[in-house]
């Protein structure tokens, strides 16, 4: 949050997609156990439900708050974030799954998530 509020850079769709993979995604965050989504399990290991835990979708929030009280200052908006937490959870997009890269790499083809959030929606 403290890059985010700094760095300018970071408010920008591109620049928070780069912090989400340099500070979540590369750091090793375990999506899969935290979020409680599809993953391979490793031998021996335990039910993700004793390790499910709402980080990820705080800092979503965190990010939210701080986009309701400067909106100028975001090039993306809560309905951004929320499409976000969407595909968190739909499991259609590879790269929030898995509890590290090489359970992301182990997994089947997706579709980037980056490019499904940049894409315009229909009004309905």
């Amino acid at each position: 949050l403290a890059q985010l509020a700094l760095d300018p850079t970071f408010r920008t769709r591109r620049g928070f997609e780069t912090l989400v993979a340099k500070e979540w995604l590369s750091f090793g965050h375990q999506f899969a156990k935290r979020c409680g989504t599809i993953a391979p399990l490793e031998r021996g290991a335990q039910s993700s439900e004793e390790q499910s835990s709402p980080v990820f979708l705080q800092y979503v929030d965190c990010v939210h708050q701080l986009c309701e009280q400067f909106p100028s200052a975001f090039e993306f908006n809560s309905l951004y974030l929320a499409e976000l937490l969407h595909h968190l959870t739909s499991c259609l997009h590879g790269t929030l799954l898995g509890n590290c890269e090489r359970q992301r790499a182990d997994l089947p083809p997706t579709l980037p998530l980056w490019p499904a959030l940049s894409e315009p929606r229909c009004p309905q």
